[in-house]
């Protein structure tokens, strides 16, 4: 199955903002405590904003290859579909993104055994949102079968919720006005069994970093540095091979170093003045108790 439709509906939710934000739940109550990495966009609009109107994007975009690319037909059935949607929900592409990424959006994973991943779209209007994902399947259903694919969208119940499964493992659901998408149908039911105490919103590790988050981050996003050390050897193991090579140690001692006594890692996006942006990278450990040559 070509995956031109899920990278369609992607830029299709992606592509503008979360108005209504202060009226909308936070996704985070979906996302199961044992996740280790989090992306969490508070703020889409300014995110694709601050993209689309950054000066190398601009300057990119007159490359030859970057230019075949937006006028080829692929590109040009995004723009198609963006239409079908706004000529059959009634709204523009603005007003749509709008109430559906309203919480914003978040991604969650496991990264070590068992992996696992889930994808929240928290929406301002649940109704809204049920009548987007109709018109989507229906297009969905539709592409598939133009295909010829032995893909299905098929739905069921669990818990109350409305769920389902696309192809052998995509999964979805509607649960308390959120999409949520996850990489197998294990992943989901945990997603929706972790509303309440079981979601990060009770993760001790997590709360700790996510409230030192700037208060106008556009994007941030938190890796468990502690779990993945503790149940993936390999990452270990690395940070072992570094400290022993001389060469290594000289290049990358000291971030070595930060690895593997930092329980965490974490990343924001942020304005700084007028146009500008400012990424900033913390780790709770500072430089004491480093090495001279590591520092």
């Amino acid at each position: 199955m070509k995956p031109r439709w899920l990278c369609s509906l992607w830029v299709v939710l992606l592509s503008s903002a979360a108005a209504f934000a202060q009226d909308a739940k936070n996704p985070l109550r979906f996302v199961p405590g044992q996740a280790e990495l989090i992306v969490k966009v508070d703020r889409p609009r300014e995110l694709l904003k601050a993209i689309e109107t950054n000066e190398l994007f601009l300057e990119a975009r007159k490359l030859a290859g970057v230019r075949e690319y937006y006028d080829s037909t692929n590109f040009q059935q995004v723009y198609q579909l963006i239409a079908y949607f706004e000529k059959q929900l009634g709204q523009d592409r603005d007003e749509i993104i709008a109430e559906l990424t309203a919480g914003g959006i978040v991604i969650g994973a496991k990264v070590t055994p068992p992996q696992g991943a889930v994808l929240v779209i928290q929406s301002h209007d649940e109704k809204k949102l049920r009548r987007f994902l109709d018109v989507a399947f229906d297009v969905l259903t539709k592409e598939l079968e133009r295909q010829e694919s032995k893909d299905r969208v098929v739905r069921s119940k669990y818990m109350g919720h409305d769920i389902g499964q696309i192809g052998g493992k995509l999964s979805f659901a509607i649960a308390d006005g959120a999409l949520i998408v996850a990489s197998d149908e294990k992943a989901l039911k945990l997603a929706l069994d972790s509303q309440g105490k079981k979601s990060v919103l009770h993760a001790p590790a997590f709360m700790e970093a996510h409230n030192k988050a700037p208060a106008k981050v556009m994007a941030w996003t938190w890796l468990d540095l502690a779990a993945i050390r503790k149940n993936n050897p390999d990452f270990n193991n690395g940070l072992d091979a570094a400290s022993k090579d001389p060469f290594q140690m000289l290049l990358f001692g000291g971030f070595a170093d930060l690895l593997r006594r930092s329980p965490s890692v974490t990343a924001a996006l942020t304005p700084d003045g007028k146009k500008g942006y400012r990424v900033s990278i913390g780790m709770p450990v500072g430089r004491e108790g480093m090495s001279p040559i590591k520092h």
